[in-house]
């Protein structure tokens, strides 16, 4: 729905941005009821993408295509949220710039360069939930829209979950497993083993025949919080960004209707 007639050629021009498209979405709508070929009656459609929010046309392909959807958001604190991203970018080895107030003063310039424009290199632009999400109020009704917070899915995931079921109509006392925690931002300390756990060789093939799912799992993500360090959020520039989201906060907790006091400090 983000991609579905954008012209593709003249952007995406940042690092990994077409290996990355090509890879992980999907751009015609043959390709997409494709994934869902396999579904049986009695389930649930659905599928989540990043792209979809900070799009300026997607809230629009979604309504011409399936105008009865139930819509849910995801939205964390902007500056975390931003940092987090740039903590990805880095960890993925896409982003070039070393330092995140760095990579906020290229954002302009990288949107010159078509950069993108989704998911994330405009790390600061991609914070403006309220600009967003009124989209999706002007073409939706209210009961086809739910948002949730990070600080929920952080703080119980289960019952997150739970109201998310009962939102779609399917069995909302179903208790997900949510001991795998994933795309945690660190920076990996020992740059050989990230590239063992991340990258196909023979080793990780090796590994995947005669290790069982579930502690291989475990074993990866064991591994992982090993070899990580923090890439820290300055506080000074912390507080400057949030200062500069305070005006969208207050008009987002209008439009959803929800408490956004937490969001004030720069670490919610």
């Amino acid at each position: 729905f983000a991609l579905d007639g954008f012209d593709v050629d003249n952007h995406f021009k940042g690092p990994g941005d077409h290996a990355t498209m090509e890879r992980h979405c999907v751009r015609d709508r043959a390709a997409y009821e494709a994934l869902f070929a396999n579904a049986r009656p009695d389930q649930r459609l659905g599928e989540s993408s990043p792209l979809y929010l900070y799009s300026t046309h997607a809230a629009e392909r979604i309504y011409h295509y399936v105008p009865h959807v139930r819509l849910i958001a995801l939205l964390r604190q902007p500056t975390a949220r931003a940092h987090a991203n740039f903590r990805q970018y880095r960890i993925a080895g896409i982003e070039p710039i070393l330092r995140f107030e760095q990579a906020l003063a290229a954002e302009e310039a990288r949107r010159a360069q078509r950069w993108g424009p989704w998911p994330f290199w405009s790390y600061r632009a991609v914070g403006n939930y309220a600009e967003q999400l009124q989209r999706y109020y002007a073409l939706f009704d209210r009961e086809q829209i739910m948002v949730c917070l990070y600080d929920e899915l952080r703080d119980d995931a289960v019952a997150m979950l739970q109201r998310i079921y009962a939102f779609i109509g399917v069995d909302s006392q179903f208790v997900p497993d949510t001991s795998v925690r994933h795309n945690v931002g660190s920076r990996p300390r020992a740059r050989f083993l990230h590239r063992l756990m991340t990258q196909s060789n023979p080793l990780k093939t090796t590994i995947k025949r005669v290790i069982p799912d579930r502690p291989r799992i475990w074993l990866r993500v064991l591994l992982s919080r090993l070899n990580e360090e923090r890439l820290a959020l300055d506080p000074a520039l912390g507080s400057q960004l949030t200062r500069e989201y305070t005006p969208g906060i207050r008009r987002l907790q209008g439009l959803i209707e929800r408490d956004l006091t937490s969001w004030f400090d720069v670490h919610a």
